[in-house]
């Protein structure tokens, strides 16, 4: 039962059992305490809204009996506010959340949520409202944050609550995507060294941040942090870590930083040769760690390098690094580091490999300069030499200065250690005579032996001034011309060249028979059928430009009913000429209408795509085949001497030889004219007998007039 007060009305519970009965009470208010009474009454001396709530009597078996009270206020609700269960700053996205604020007068209507500044509630919230609870909002998400109000109808009038807040936190789907500037740096003892760390998540619930951190909109969180060290000492070399965590787990990002000791050795060998780099350490405890590095990267024993490690007693050691037939891109900082429990140390070899200058490019430039590349360390210099006759080398001219040299580096990483690249131009209108062009390419490895390439210079010839401009716009007109021409004629060849007629050929029995020009047909909309309700199968036949495909028509005649068609389409090589002459056939079809004797159309995609023509699906096949699958079914046992003769009379029709001659005569004249249409059309007559000319690929089409001839329904 439910009972409705007044504020200020007494109330007395009374709870009969045979056994020991007990009272429970429990205000609706999230953080209400819970009451009870070992007694069988209980008392409602002044009712006050503290009183509106559950009362529940139950005896020491657990059988239990409950009623619900009222108490009509001044308030709508007893108390308005969010109740999270487990969470005490807000609640995780795609949970309930119940908005606490039961009624105090259950006499009311419309009870639900509304927003405090908008008319409207967020987008997919799912309300459920409970007049003993409140209002449960289904599945919170983030976009649902903001203030409510519960809202209900009495007397005509709308009565809100007391304001409140929502606010959601989001729930993390994955670790946190925590990313570091650089994974691996190589500094000098002295130097800085300065990190990044971004860390991006959903949301976080750190209340104090620096101020690299922020929050990106309502559904992101990034924060940054810097680690910097201002100097450097051998003792930093290690491992530094980025780690951050939610409830979903951890992520982290490590940057390795190696730090080298003021002990810098530099070697300077030839390309091809081999070079052992040695390092005598005493170290006290052993070394923990003793590694090799080429530019950052740690060396392993291979092919072109060896490690050796050899411990000589009395904390003493020896490392060797042996290098095999060094090449000139192998030249670089190799650096041994070492370190125990106590210390890191390193110690630095700059190898510079000496290599041979080579003639990379040499080629004449668009401007009339002459460029000439060259690459090897040292850096090469590149002289210029003319001699005035055609010849391989210019061995005893003097040298031509250069008009321009720019001098860089192969690799931009190790820019001091890598080939030198070193390009050369020289001017061509600086010389007057025919003659020979030799650049040469020297450094300090190979000065005796350079070389070469030759340039041909030929004696520039002036052409008159007016006759370049004249032949330019003969030849830019003559283009044009020739534009204009192609597309002339490629626009004949596309145009359909169809005759356009109506003439009456001849009366035939009482019937009159007429061409029709295909294009001049009008076509039915009400022919339309729509695409998605077809669905394809296998292909029955392809021609030169179209094929015809085996489909299922879904709601042809009635909505609920599926039906086999065949539709005929055109393939995506098909030329404009095609397209007219499927869509003549359509017409034709469309035109002659449906018929026992022939192949019907059922319907057409005109609209949206490609042309498709759905017609009736034939299952047993084209008719050639279909006899040759047959034959045995149409030999006679009997033979009759006039068999021949029936057979010859049953083919033949006396009145129609000068139609059919006048007929093949008009398609002899006309058919090469037009474009190729594979639309099967019978001989007329076929429409009234059973005696069939087939006529294949014509511009026009003999049909016979429907208002003349009327089409009875004869078997084949």
């Amino acid at each position: 039962p439910v009972f409705i007060l007044n504020k200020g009305q007494s109330l007395k519970l009374l709870c009969n059992d045979t056994l020991p009965v007990s009272w429970d009470f429990k205000n609706p208010k999230p953080s209400a305490k819970e009451r009870t009474s070992n007694k069988k009454e209980w008392y409602i001396t002044h009712a006050t809204t503290k009183d509106v709530g559950k009362y529940t009597c139950k005896n020491s078996e657990n059988v239990s009996a409950s009623t619900y009270i009222f108490v009509k206020g001044k308030y709508l609700c007893v108390v308005s506010s969010f109740s999270f269960p487990r969470h005490d700053t807000g609640n995780l996205m795609d949970e309930d959340v119940l908005v606490v604020c039961p009624l105090t007068d259950p006499d009311v209507s419309n009870f639900t949520l509304k927003m405090c500044y908008r008319p409207w509630l967020p987008k997919g919230m799912e309300l459920v409202p409970d007049p003993h609870k409140g209002i449960l909002i289904k599945t919170v998400q983030r976009s649902f944050k903001g203030c409510y109000q519960c809202s209900v109808q009495k007397n005509g009038s709308e009565i809100m609550s007391e304001p409140i807040s929502l606010n959601v936190r989001g729930v993390p789907r994955a670790c946190p995507n925590v990313t570091v500037s650089k994974q691996t740096q190589l500094l000098k003892e002295g130097e800085k060294f300065e990190v990044a760390c971004t860390i991006n998540d959903i949301d976080s619930t750190v209340s104090n941040v620096s101020s690299k951190s922020k929050n990106v909109g309502d559904y992101g969180y990034v924060r940054k942090l810097t680690l910097s060290i201002s100097s450097v000492g051998v003792n930093d070399f290690g491992v530094f870590t980025c780690q951050a965590e939610n409830a979903f787990g951890k992520s982290k990002a490590t940057v390795t930083l190696n730090v080298l000791g003021k002990y810098f050795l530099e070697k300077f060998i030839d390309a091809g040769k081999n070079l052992n780099l040695v390092v005598y350490c005493e170290a006290y405890p052993k070394p923990e760690e003793q590694v090799w590095m080429y530019m950052n990267e740690t060396l392993q024993n291979s092919s072109d390098h060896s490690v050796r490690f050899k411990d000589l007693g009395n904390n003493s050691y020896v490392n060797e690094l042996h290098l095999t037939r060094l090449k000139g891109t192998e030249g670089g900082m190799y650096t041994f580091l070492a370190s125990n429990s106590d210390a890191n140390s390193s110690i630095m070899f700059s190898v510079y490999v000496k290599t041979k200058p080579e003639i990379l490019t040499s080629d004449r430039l668009s401007n009339g300069m002459l460029q000439c590349v060259a690459a090897g360390f040292p850096a090469p210099t590149v002289e210029w030499y003319f001699c005035p006759e055609i010849e391989q080398r210019c061995f005893d001219s003097p040298a031509i200065t250069s008009f321009d040299a720019k001098i860089s580096s192969k690799n931009s990483s190790s820019p001091s250690f890598g080939w030198v690249v070193v390009e050369s131009t020289i001017d061509v209108s600086s010389f007057k005579n025919n003659g020979t062009v030799s650049c040469k390419a020297s450094n300090d490895v190979a000065r005796s032996s350079a070389n070469y390439f030759n340039f041909a210079i030929k004696e520039q010839t002036n052409t008159h001034t007016l006759f370049t401009p004249l032949l330019i716009g003969f030849g830019v007109a003559a283009g044009l011309m020739c534009i204009v021409v192609v597309i002339l004629v490629y626009k004949y060849l596309q145009k359909p060249k169809y005759e356009v007629q109506w003439k009456v050929v001849e009366e035939i029995n009482g019937n009159n028979y007429v061409y029709i020009d295909p294009t001049q047909l009008p076509y039915d909309h009400k022919w339309e059928f729509p695409r998605n309700r077809l669905s394809f199968g296998k292909t029955l036949g392809a021609g030169a430009f179209g094929k015809v495909v085996e489909a299922t028509a879904y709601g042809l005649f009635k909505s609920d009913a599926a039906m086999t068609v065949a539709v005929k389409m055109l393939k995506p090589s098909a030329h404009l000429t095609e397209r007219e002459a499927l869509m003549s056939e359509l017409k034709v079809l469309s035109y002659l209408g449906n018929h026992i004797n022939i192949v019907n159309l059922l319907g057409a995609c005109t609209i949206g795509g490609p042309t498709l023509v759905i017609t009736e699906y034939c299952c047993y096949g084209d008719l050639l085949n279909f006899l040759r699958r047959k034959r045995d079914s149409f030999i006679c046992p009997k033979h009759d001497e006039h068999a021949v003769t029936a057979v010859y009379e049953n083919l033949l029709n006396k009145k129609e030889p000068s139609w059919g001659y006048l007929l093949l005569k008009r398609l002899r004249n006309t058919a090469p004219q037009h474009p190729r249409m594979q639309c099967p059309v019978p001989h007329p007559p076929v429409l009234c007998g059973q005696t069939f000319y087939p006529l294949n690929s014509v511009g026009q089409v003999v049909v016979l007039a429907p208002s003349q001839l009327p089409l009875p329904s004869l078997g084949v």
